[in-house]
């Protein structure tokens, strides 16, 4: 009988240490999003974006009418990560809870400054920051993001995370989530990259007197967008892609999609839909030496035309997948020249294509990489093919 209570005692066990770690939401402060940057005297300056509680319980559109933000910044300084997150305890009235954490913005000031893996450790070693948030580099200051009036979504943080979403899915910017980063941190001879964020003017501004009228609604002075690519080298940020040469990493990646302007055969421009693209490097040897090759291919619709092109015969569509062709292989192009003459930079993952081909031809060039990248050789293949028309063969000018 003995035996059997101590058994019974034991598995009653596991049912009264389930919840020993369980923490109250009402005493937890939900993070929504977290931005570093430079501090004073070379510290780093560490702002927690969190919810506010009453406008998660009354619904935010209602907070916003009655003058209370949805939000709050939190800001504190220290040597490290972790110190500033210990000063800001004394500010902020409820533990700050990551799991609910959507973006990490990095400042370019910061980034410029400071090792990129040490400003990660606490991150990638905290349980509760999830690897799925995403991770940008901010152009702006970050105080113009952290505090940026956005009516369509809670807080700013909830705005960059929604057009990142959308980015992501549609292929036309660059995305990076924290767990990507820390991949290309990690994987030696690669130089990592990381999406740009940006706080520029709104293009469009409503009439004085329309404002006038709906001054509970005013339109906002600027808005949250993603803008270019912020590429590391030596954990440092040492420059920028702009937009055609992110969309040269892009192909590269075989994430590829949005829209290529074609000039027309026949005069004008030709937007092709990009309905997939896939992308392979290889390693090939050059006398020893490592060379790489990149075949790209896309499928594509043609979505709107300029041209009085018609798209009735097969050499129409050759000619337009000609021109095609240039465009794509410019912009990759322009991103290997970018990265490889002028950073240095191993931002397409060469590094790990000739490690994987060739183990032992990587031991002899692995110290010298990033000398070797200015004159490597990259031979680039882009085959697109226009699949159909729309719904129109011919354009409405040709029609006339």
């Amino acid at each position: 009988m003995r035996t059997v209570g101590l058994i019974v005692a034991g598995v009653l066990l596991f049912f009264v240490c389930g919840c020993w770690d369980q923490r109250e939401v009402e005493t937890l402060g939900l993070v929504d999003g977290m931005a570093l940057e430079r501090g004073s005297r070379g510290q780093i300056k560490v702002t927690l974006q969190m919810l506010n509680s009453r406008t998660i319980s009354r619904g935010a559109g209602m907070a916003q009418v009655q003058g209370v933000k949805p939000y709050q910044n939190f800001s504190g300084e220290g040597r490290t990560v972790d110190e500033a997150l210990t000063n800001l305890a004394r500010l902020i009235p409820r533990r700050p809870f990551f799991s609910s954490l959507r973006v990490i913005v990095l400042g370019e000031d910061l980034a410029r400054e400071r090792d990129l893996t040490e400003l990660l450790d606490f991150v990638t070693r905290s349980r509760e920051v999830r690897r799925n948030a995403w991770f940008l580099v901010s152009k702006s200051p970050v105080p113009r993001f952290l505090d940026e009036h956005t009516p369509l979504e809670m807080t700013p943080s909830s705005e960059a995370e929604a057009i990142l979403d959308k980015s992501e899915a549609s292929g036309i910017y660059l995305t990076t989530r924290l767990a990507d980063i820390i991949r290309m941190a990690a994987d030696k001879g690669a130089s990592p990259v990381a999406a740009g964020l940006e706080v520029t003017p709104n293009a469009f501004q409503a009439p004085p007197d329309m404002e006038a009228r709906h001054v509970m609604l005013p339109e906002p002075r600027q808005t949250i967008a993603v803008s270019g690519t912020a590429v590391f080298k030596g954990g440092r940020l040492v420059g920028w892609l702009d937009e055609r040469e992110t969309r040269g990493l892009l192909w590269v990646q075989g994430k590829q999609g949005g829209v290529i302007e074609v000039p027309s055969p026949g005069g004008g421009t030709t937007s092709l839909n990009v309905i997939r693209s896939r992308s392979a490097v290889k390693l090939d040897k050059t006398g020893g030496r490592p060379a790489i090759t990149i075949r790209i291919d896309a499928d594509t619709v043609v979505c709107e035309t300029e041209s009085k092109l018609t798209l009735t015969k097969e050499g129409d569509f050759a000619a337009l997948e000609a021109g095609a062709d240039r465009v794509v292989q410019g912009e990759v192009e322009a991103a290997l020249s970018k990265a490889l003459a002028g950073y240095r930079a191993d931002i397409f993952g060469f590094a790990q294509v000739v490690h994987r081909s060739d183990p032992r031809l990587w031991k002899t060039v692995q110290d010298t990489w990033p000398d070797q990248l200015p004159r490597l050789p990259v031979a680039v293949e882009t085959h697109v093919r226009v699949t159909a028309s729309g719904l129109a063969s011919k354009p409405l000018s040709a029609l006339h």
